[in-house]
């Protein structure tokens, strides 16, 4: 974790989901805590674990409805595109932020 002076980001993967989400609050208390800004991401590959159009298409609802939820709370949410490794797209959105 890097405590540098900007945003708070959290990286959503495993978890995607808003309620019973540790790791989500968490990040948010320390945003709250360090008094900047706090943005979600989710990065969505084409191609991840061989998954069917109709995982995909389950999983984009799932996200759709994440983001609604975020939104709520005045939350920015992030869906990027992008392609394995993601690391390098991680690391430019938070230099960005």
């Amino acid at each position: 974790m890097n405590e540098g002076p900007g945003d708070v980001i959290y990286w959503m993967s495993r978890d995607q989901r808003c309620e019973d989400n540790w790791a989500l609050l968490y990040a948010q208390k320390l945003a709250i805590q360090r008094s900047v800004g706090f943005h979600v991401v989710f990065c969505l590959v084409p191609k991840f674990l061989d998954a069917t159009i109709r995982q995909f298409d389950f999983l984009l609802k799932g996200l759709k409805e994440v983001a609604e939820a975020l939104r709520s709370k005045n939350i920015p949410f992030h869906l990027k595109l992008g392609k394995e490794p993601l690391v390098p797209d991680i690391h430019a959105f938070v230099k960005r932020h």
